[in-house]
C-alpha cells in the first residue's frame, strides 16, 4: 500500500497544485509501481506458463470473472482450466466468491490484475477484449450491456466501429434507465469518437437527454444546436427538433420555441412526419398555455391543440398519448370557472390510462394532477411522499413542478416555514434547469406574511420574476403586497395596491386571483367606512363584481365582524372551526374568538383564543397570535382573572412590539399599531 501510495503521489495523481486532494482519479489499466511489480511477479512465476497464460484472459475480463466466459474466451478445455484456477486460489492470487449458477472468482489484489494486464502487448489485450466480447454476445445469458461496451471500446481498432457505437449507445440507455446520468455520458462521450455521420443524431439525442437528467439543460440545447446547425445531408433531425423544443418548454421558454413548433405543425398538417404527429400537437399545446400564463389570449389555441391530440391519439389507440393530453387540462380551470368537472373527469382517465400501461413516469404525472384537483385542502402526505420518489428519480424538471404545487399546498396547511422551504428549493430547482421561478418569490411573501416575518417580505417580493415579458410575475408581486399590506392593517395602501392587482389578474384572466383579491377588497373597504373614506361604497361594489362576500365564508365572517354582526360572524366562521389545524382553520378561530368576545360571552373567548393560540403555534402563524393573547387577555379579565389576564396582556403587547420592529416605514408601523389598539 505504501508503495501504491509513493507511485500515485510522484505521479501527481493524489493532489492537485494547490495541495487538495484530487477526487475521481482512476488508476491505469497496467499502472502498478515498479517494487509492488516485482513482488507480485515473483508470485506469479510459481505458475506454469499456460495456467499463467490463461490468468491473464482473466485479468482482461476484469477483477471479478466468471468461468464460463473465460473457458469460452480462452478456448482451452475445462481440465486445464480448472488446474489453472485451483493453482491461483493455492497461491492467494484468486478466490471463489458467491454466484447465483456460474463459478465466479475474483483478484485478490487489484495489483495482481494490473501486473498481468502489464505483460500482454497492446494488440494482444485488443484481440482478447473482443473474444471476450463475443464470448458475452455468444453465451446462454443475456449479456451486461454496460460490460459488452468496455470490452468491445477496450478491443480498439480490433473491433468493428459500428459494432462498438452500437454496444456504447445501448450502454448508455443503461445507465440512464439507473438515473446514472454522469455514467451514460462517459459511454456516450467514447462513441463520439467513432459514430458515424448518418448515427450522430441518436448520439447527440441520448447525449441530450443524459444531460437534461443531470439538470445541465442548457449544455443538453447547446448539443441539440449544434447537430441541428450541421450542414444538409438528407439526415432526418425532425426527432432533435422536437427535443430542443421539449427542453425550451421545460424552460418555459415557449416563446423562443413557438416559430419552430408552428413549422412543425404545419408539416404535420400537409401530411409529413406521421410518426411525430402527437408529440407535435403535444408541444403545441403546452407552448401556448405556458404563453398563456402571461397572454390569456393563448390559453384557447392550448385548450384546442390538447383536444386535438387527444382525439388523434384515441384514434392510434395510443394511452400514452392520450394521457399526456389530458394531464395538462387541469390547468385550465384558472381560465374557465367551469372547466372543473371537465378536468376532474379528465385526470380519473389519464390515472387510469397510465396504470393500463404501467407507465412509471405517467402514473407520477397523473398521480400529481390528480393532487392538483383535489385542491389544496387536503393534507400534504400524499404529496410528500410523491416529492420523495422524484428526488430520488432525480428528475429536476418533474421535481420543481410538484414544488411549485406543494409550495401552496404546504401554504393552505398553515405549515408556513415548510412553504418557505419549499419556495427556496423551487428557486434552486428553477436555476437548475434554466427556468424562471415565476411566482415563487410571492408564494414565499405570502407565507412570511403569516408567519409575521415582515421584515422577510420585502426581499421574498424582490425574487419575483418582473421583467416586462412577465406581466404573470408583476401581478404576483402585486398580490403578495397587497396581501402583506392587509394583514398589517395599513388599509389605504392595501386599497390602491389591491384595486391594482385586481386590473391585472383581470387583465390575464386569472380567476383564482381575481377572487383572492376581491376577497381581501371587500374587507379592507369595510375597514375604510369606518374610518370615513369617500371611496369606500366603490371598492365595495368593485369587489362584489367577483363574488358575494356577505353571505358567508371566512370573508364574510370578517366583514360581519366589521359591520357590528358578530352574531353572524360567528355563524360563518363555525364551517372552517372542524378537523385539521391549516390556515383557514386559525383564521376562523382568530374571527370567533372575537366575535364570541363581542357578544360578551367570556368564558367562550378565552376558550377559543386558548385554542387558536395553541393553533398559531403549531403553524407558526406569528402575524395573528398577538390578538389570540389580546383577546384572552380581556376575556380572562371580565371572568375576574386579573392575573392571567395580565399575563396574557404583557406577552401581546411584546409580540406587538416584535411585529412592529419587523415593518419598514414610521407610516406602515403606525398602521399595525392602530390595528392591535383597536377596540374588538
Amino acid at each position: 500500500v505504501e508503495e501504491l501510495f509513493r507511485h500515485l503521489q510522484d505521479a501527481g495523481k493524489l493532489f492537485d497544485e494547490t495541495g487538495a486532494w484530487r477526487s475521481g482519479f482512476e488508476i491505469g489499466e497496467t499502472e502498478v509501481p515498479q517494487g509492488v511489480r516485482l513482488i507480485l511477479e515473483r508470485r506469479l512465476d510459481q505458475l506454469d506458463a499456460e495456467h499463467r497464460k490463461i490468468l491473464g484472459m482473466a485479468a482482461v475480463i476484469g477483477r471479478v470473472f466468471a468461468f464460463s466466459p473465460l473457458a469460452a474466451a480462452s478456448g482451452t478445455d475445462e481440465d486445464t482450466l480448472f488446474d489453472m484456477l485451483e493453482a491461483a486460489e493455492r497461491l492467494h492470487l484468486i478466490e471463489e466468491v458467491a454466484s447465483e449458477r456460474d463459478a465466479g472468482y475474483i483478484f485478490v489484489q487489484e495489483q495482481i490484475r494490473q501486473t498481468l494486464l502489464g505483460e500482454l502487448s497492446l494488440p494482444r489485450r485488443h484481440r482478447l477484449h473482443l473474444r471476450i466480447a463475443d464470448a458475452l454476445e455468444s453465451g446462454p445469458r443475456e449479456p451486461s450491456t454496460i460490460e459488452l461496451a468496455h470490452h468491445l471500446y477496450q478491443a480498439g481498432h480490433a473491433a468493428p466501429p459500428e459494432r462498438t457505437v452500437a454496444a456504447l449507445l445501448a450502454a448508455a440507455d443503461t445507465a440512464m434507465e439507473a438515473l446514472a446520468f454522469e455514467d451514460s455520458l462517459r459511454h456516450l462521450e467514447r462513441a463520439d469518437l467513432l459514430v458515424e455521420a448518418a448515427v450522430r443524431p441518436e448520439l447527440r439525442a441520448a447525449q441530450a437527454r443524459a444531460l437534461r437528467g443531470s439538470g445541465r439543460v442548457d449544455d443538453a440545447l447547446e448539443v441539440l444546436a449544434e447537430e441541428l446547425a450541421s450542414p444538409a445531408d438528407g439526415i432526418d433531425r425532425t426527432a432533435l427538433r422536437l427535443q430542443r423544443i421539449q427542453l425550451q418548454l421545460d424552460q418555459y421558454r415557449a416563446a423562443a420555441a413557438l416559430e419552430d413548433i408552428s413549422r412543425l405543425v404545419e408539416e404535420v398538417d400537409a401530411g409529413a412526419h406521421a410518426e411525430f404527429e402527437l408529440d407535435v400537437r403535444l408541444a403545441n399545446g403546452r407552448a401556448h398555455y405556458i404563453l398563456s400564463l402571461d397572454d390569456p389570449d393563448h390559453a384557447e389555441p392550448s385548450r384546442a391543440a390538447y383536444e386535438r391530440a387527444y382525439v388523434a391519439a384515441a384514434d392510434r389507440g395510443d394511452k400514452r398519448s392520450m394521457v399526456l393530453a389530458l394531464l395538462p387540462t387541469t390547468w385550465f380551470t384558472d381560465y374557465w370557472v367551469d372547466y372543473g368537472p371537465t378536468a376532474t373527469a379528465n385526470v380519473e382517465e389519464a390515472l387510469r390510462l397510465a396504470r393500463d400501461i404501467g407507465d412509471t413516469d405517467l402514473q407520477l404525472d397523473a398521480r400529481a394532477a390528480s393532487m392538483h384537483r383535489s385542491g389544496t385542502k387536503s393534507t400534504p402526505d400524499a404529496a410528500e411522499a410523491l416529492r420523495v420518489e422524484l428526488e430520488l428519480r432525480h428528475d429536476p424538471v418533474r421535481l420543481n413542478a410538484h414544488c411549485f404545487w406543494m409550495m401552496w399546498q404546504y401554504f393552505a396547511a398553515g405549515r408556513f416555514a415548510d412553504c418557505v422551504a419549499t419556495c427556496d428549493r423551487g428557486i434552486e430547482l428553477a436555476g437548475l434547469i434554466g427556468t424562471q421561478p415565476v411566482q415563487y418569490g410571492s408564494i414565499k411573501s405570502l407565507a412570511l406574511t403569516e408567519m409575521g416575518r415582515f421584515d422577510k417580505v420585502e426581499f421574498a417580493l424582490g425574487q419575483e420574476v418582473t421583467g416586462d415579458q412577465y406581466p404573470f410575475g408583476q401581478a404576483m408581486e402585486v398580490f403578495g403586497r397587497s396581501a402583506f399590506l392587509t394583514r398589517i392593517g395599513a388599509w389605504r395602501p392595501a386599497a390602491d395596491s389591491l384595486v391594482d392587482c385586481l386590473e391585472r389578474a383581470t387583465a390575464l384572466t386569472r380567476v383564482w386571483m381575481q377572487q383572492w383579491a376581491a376577497s381581501l377588497l371587500v374587507i379592507v373597504a369595510a375597514h375604510l367606512r369606518v374610518d370615513g373614506a369617500d371611496d369606500a361604497d366603490a371598492l365595495t361594489e368593485l369587489a362584489a363584481g367577483f363574488g358575494d362576500w356577505g353571505r358567508g365564508g371566512l370573508t364574510g365572517a370578517e366583514l360581519a365582524l366589521i359591520e357590528g354582526r358578530p352574531g353572524d360572524a360567528l355563524a360563518m366562521s363555525g364551517r372552517s372551526l372542524d378537523g385539521e389545524t391549516t390556515h383557514d382553520r386559525v383564521v376562523a378561530l382568530d374571527i370567533a374568538a372575537r366575535a364570541n368576545l363581542a357578544l360578551g360571552d367570556h368564558a367562550a373567548a378565552a376558550e377559543v383564543s386558548a385554542e387558536g393560540l395553541a393553533a398559531a403555534e403549531q403553524t407558526g402563524f406569528g402575524s395573528l397570535s398577538w390578538r389570540f393573547r389580546q383577546v384572552r387577555s380581556q376575556a380572562l379579565d371580565a371572568l375576574g382573572e386579573a392575573e392571567g389576564a395580565a399575563t396574557e396582556r404583557a406577552l401581546a403587547v411584546s409580540e406587538v412590539e416584535a411585529l412592529v420592529e419587523c415593518i419598514e416605514g414610521p407610516i406602515l408601523r403606525d398602521s399595525f399599531r392602530r390595528l392591535a389598539q383597536a377596540t374588538v
